[in-house]
Formats: C-alpha cells, sequence, structure tokens
C-alpha cells in the first residue's frame, strides 16, 4: 500500500510538471545573472510570475511548489516539489526534485530527476539522471551516463558507466569498472563483475557462481571467468 501511494504520488507530481510546461506559451529567458534576489517564495509553478526566470542568490523556497528557468545559487526547499532548472548548491523537497544543470546536492525522499548535467549528490528512492557525475543512492537508480557510484537497495541501470555499480541487480549497457550484485548484466567495456550471476559480452573479468562472458575462450565458467580478447563488433 504504502509503495502505491509513493508511486501515486510520483505520477501526479510528473504530471503537474508536464501540464506546467504544455501551458507555456512561449520560451521566456532567464534574467541576466546581475540581477538577483536574495530570498523568494514561490506558490505554484511559475507563481507568482517573477518565479519564473529570476535567479536567487540565497534561499528559494515553495508553499507548496517552486519552479522557474533562472538559478539558484544556495538552497532551493520546497513541501512538495523543487523543480528550478539550475541549482548550484542544495535542492530538496517533501516528495520531488527537478532540475537540467545541477552542482551540488538533489535530495527528496520519493523522487529526483535531472534532465541534463547532474555533479555531485542524487539521493532519493527513486534517482533519474541524465548525464551525472558523482553519488547516486537510492532504492532505484536511472542514469543515461554516470562518473561516480551508483549504489541501490533493488537496480541500477546505466547506459555507461565509469566507476561502479552496487545493488541486488545491475545492468550497464557499456561498463569501464565493477559491478556489485546478485546478478550483474553488461553489454561493453572493460569490466569486474562480482556477483551470483555475471553476464557481460566483451571484455572483463567475473566472480560467481554462474558467469558468462560471449566472447570468453569459455563462454560459461563457474566461480572465475575472464576475457581480454581484442574484439570489434559493429553495433
Amino acid at each position: 500500500m504504502r509503495f502505491l501511494l509513493i508511486a501515486a504520488m510520483i505520477f501526479a507530481a510528473s504530471f503537474a510538471i508536464q501540464a506546467a510546461d504544455a501551458d507555456a506559451t512561449a520560451k521566456p529567458e532567464a534574467q541576466p545573472l546581475d540581477k538577483s534576489t536574495p530570498i523568494q517564495v514561490g506558490f505554484w509553478f511559475d507563481t507568482p510570475e517573477c518565479t519564473k526566470t529570476s535567479n536567487v542568490y540565497g534561499f528559494k523556497t515553495g508553499q507548496v511548489v517552486s519552479s522557474g528557468i533562472g538559478r539558484v545559487y544556495g538552497l532551493e526547499a520546497s513541501w512538495l516539489i523543487s523543480a528550478t532548472e539550475n541549482i548550484g548548491g542544495v535542492q530538496t523537497a517533501g516528495i520531488g526534485c527537478s532540475s537540467k544543470n545541477l552542482d551540488g546536492i538533489q535530495a527528496a525522499i520519493p523522487y529526483c530527476m535531472n534532465s541534463e548535467e547532474l555533479n555531485g549528490l542524487q539521493a532519493s528512492i527513486l534517482n533519474l539522471a541524465s548525464n551525472i557525475s558523482g553519488f547516486q543512492p537510492g532504492a532505484v537508480n536511472v542514469a543515461n551516463d554516470i562518473h561516480g557510484l551508483q549504489l541501490a537497495v533493488l537496480t541500477n541501470i546505466s547506459q555507461d558507466v565509469y566507476g561502479m555499480q552496487a545493488g541486488v541487480a545491475n545492468y550497464a549497457k557499456n561498463l569501464n569498472g565493477v559491478q556489485l550484485s546478485v546478478v550483474n548484466v553488461s553489454g561493453g567495456g572493460d569490466c569486474m563483475q562480482i556477483g551470483l550471476v555475471n553476464v557481460g559480452f566483451r571484455r572483463g573479468i567475473q566472480f560467481g557462481l554462474v558467469n558468462y562472458i560471449r566472447d570468453g575462450w569459455f563462454p560459461f565458467c563457474p566461480f572465475v571467468n575472464y576475457s581480454w580478447k581484442i574484439v570489434r563488433h559493429l553495433d
């Protein structure tokens, strides 16, 4: 029941963000950096209007939602959703956070989303990121490209990993680093996999009960398996 409630809250918050974007008939530009305010209070998406394009050097809060295409250098904290696009500092909220570019910390209980670049920490139950350099801890972590560590209670899913994935199940299309889990799957790269079941397709070394590397000298091998052949494939 608790999981269903959290899922419903995330769906409602995502719908609200999409609806707010759909209402914009023109794309305004953020104010120049020399125009800013130390404190700002928002009540809903782009409400009041000044919260949409302004810059905050200090503290921005949502009672109950804050958003905008401007910048926050400091802290953005809201009761429900914090959704300013550009953050230098900390972004947090009771339900979820959404940003495009963030340097610092993004943390909420149900979910965090970043659509372009995140440098630092993204921590929540569900983490969604495009490109992240840093640390992504949560129950479920999804990233396009990660340089650093993904640490999940359940699952890590990434396109490209340069670093480490640790959880119950890990998937990376390209892994240059280490996977530590019950089930590890990697499509390519130079990697080490440690788990009960390890699946790889190109180069790497595996330690586990069931090990499979498609391009290995012995594709199936228990306990230890490796392949360091130079192979070329047309993707």
